[in-house]
C-alpha cells in the first residue's frame, strides 16, 4: 500500500529521520556519512533551510 502524500504547511516546521530499510545501517563508512552530510548542507543552503540537530 503506497504512503500517504506528506502535508507541507509554509512556515511551518518538518521531522526529517534518516533511516535505512528495516532500520538498517544507512551508512558503513564515515566517508559514507561525510558524504551525505556534504549534499545534505548544499540543498539545505541552495533551498535556505534552517536545520536544528536534535539528539
Amino acid at each position: 500500500m503506497a504512503r500517504n502524500a506528506r502535508v507541507y504547511i509554509p512556515g511551518m516546521h518538518n521531522h526529517v529521520v534518516q533511516r535505512g530499510v528495516d532500520r538498517s545501517a544507512s551508512f558503513f563508512s564515515d566517508d559514507d556519512y561525510r558524504f551525505y552530510l556534504t549534499c545534505f548542507d548544499d540543498d539545505r543552503q541552495r533551498n535556505g533551510v534552517a536545520v536544528q540537530l536534535m539528539y
